[in-house]
């Protein structure tokens, strides 16, 4: 019988050990998951930054252009507007000036 109780209490420590032994494997790998997990949070809110400053950077390099090209656009429509203006005042003076040349016809050989 004494035998049987020491058996009982050796398998009971055995037991304690093995769950001692799975409860620190759980905890960790608790810890090294929770690490990880750490890890690429910080990973991923590295890269949203890096992806959020990039994206300015591009609406900012978008909106230099398109300034740019809207104030080129604004210069040419300038530069248009005065050059129509004097062809016009051209056209005019030398309407005005000078008389419409007479019509010229060609007689057939008679």
């Amino acid at each position: 019988m004494f035998s049987i109780v020491t058996l009982s209490e050796d398998l009971l420590t055995k037991l304690r050990q093995e769950a001692d032994i799975l409860l620190s494997d759980r905890l960790m790998m608790r810890d090294v998951l929770e690490a990880r997990s750490n890890e690429l949070h910080h990973k991923r809110d590295e890269d949203l930054r890096r992806v959020e400053k990039w994206a300015t950077q591009q609406k900012e390099l978008i909106n230099e252009v398109f300034a740019a090209i809207i104030s080129e656009t604004e210069t040419d429509r300038q530069r248009n507007e005065s050059n129509l203006s004097r062809m016009k005042s051209e056209l005019e003076t030398m309407s005005g000036a000078t008389p419409p040349a007479p019509a010229r016809r060609l007689h057939a050989a008679e």
